[in-house]
């Protein structure tokens, strides 16, 4: 049987896979569902993926430091999903992430080094944010 309706997960995340075993996650879950072991190589690597937290409350003027960020030792590669003007709300109510660094390395420890030193590099440059509309008001009992 097939199951048609699971969810993996979702969004950049799953490139992990590729980057640590040398076989993509599509190629891992078919393999697996048709009862047959996923063409993995084992490449002798550790690999890491940091989704960049939210930097803060505002509008994204910019971003620096990405150069230096993807020179860092062992980053594969920092990918970013928000454009200038993007509007940053902080957890829990907000944003989602504003991209992901990969790394690999042949040890855990140099690979969360690297994401680490990465995510040091980057600076999201940010405006404040100030609604031209109103703040929403509540009815309580059928009143403003």
């Amino acid at each position: 049987m097939l199951e048609v309706a699971a969810r993996t997960i979702g969004g950049q995340c799953g490139r992990l896979l590729e980057l640590a075993l040398g076989v993509s996650l599509e190629e891992v879950i078919m393999s697996n569902a048709l009862g047959h072991s996923a063409p993995i190589a084992n490449q002798g690597q550790c690999a890491g993926v940091m989704m960049i937290p939210v930097p803060g409350a505002g509008v994204l003027r910019r971003i620096e430091g990405l150069t230096r960020a993807r020179a860092v030792d062992g980053v594969e590669s920092v990918l970013i999903d928000v454009n200038p003007g993007h509007l940053f709300v902080p957890w829990p109510e907000g944003s989602s992430y504003p991209g992901f660094i990969f790394a690999k390395a042949s040890h855990t420890a140099q690979v969360e080094r690297a994401l680490r030193d990465a995510h040091a590099e980057l600076e999201f440059v940010l405006a404040a944010h100030f609604p031209i509309s109103p703040p929403e008001t509540r009815m309580v009992n059928g009143s403003l």
